[in-house]
């Protein structure tokens, strides 16, 4: 059984990120994928990865643009070959990282995002939901694996219905919207 944990650190730093670093440690998962890691976050964290034997890491901080300051990681026990961003069309580059993962048993893909705010960036978050989608609906050679911060759905009732954000604003976007996140 293959251990992953996907965590939003909040570009944490310092203390906060030493506390995030051991509570990872404690697991002592095969994969890892962060959210929000920072130009100046990055390579404490990576000292604090490779220390526990999750070695092999790559993240999206080159990626970032101008105005934005998160970036993605992955991390592995087994070796990561990076996969291009440009295969997502997506608005910011650095919002979803993927690699192949040569496991024991099989190599996978990784895909690790982190969708703008709705409540900031409506036509952006779309445009990303969209991009994952159209590249994730793709045949693919190898099993994937999709993972990271959403930001979605709004709630979901106890019976199962999900409600998303469009019914709480982007009136004239509720459609598209409704589609994107469901």
């Amino acid at each position: 059984m293959i251990k992953l944990i996907s965590w939003n650190v909040n570009g944490r730093t310092g203390e906060a990120l030493d506390k995030q670093a051991d509570a990872i440690r404690s697991q002592s998962p095969h994969l890892l994928c962060l959210q929000e890691v920072t130009k100046g976050s990055e390579p404490p964290w990576r000292a604090r990865l490779e220390e526990v034997g999750l070695e092999h890491i790559e993240t999206s901080v080159g990626l970032v643009g101008a105005g934005r300051r998160y970036a993605n990681l992955l991390a592995s026990r087994w070796p990561l070959t990076l996969m291009p961003p440009s295969e997502f069309e997506i608005p910011y580059p650095e919002k979803v990282l993927s690699a192949v993962v040569a496991a024991p048993a099989a190599a996978f893909e990784l895909h690790n995002a982190h969708l703008p705010p709705g409540s900031t960036r409506p036509l952006e978050k779309l445009a990303t939901f969209e991009g994952i989608f159209e590249r994730l609906a793709r045949r693919a050679r190898r099993p994937r694996l999709l993972c990271g911060d959403f930001y979605t759905p709004r709630a979901e009732q106890r019976d199962g219905t999900v409600v998303t954000w469009a019914s709480k604003k982007h009136g004239g976007l509720r459609q598209r919207w409704e589609e994107a996140e469901g």
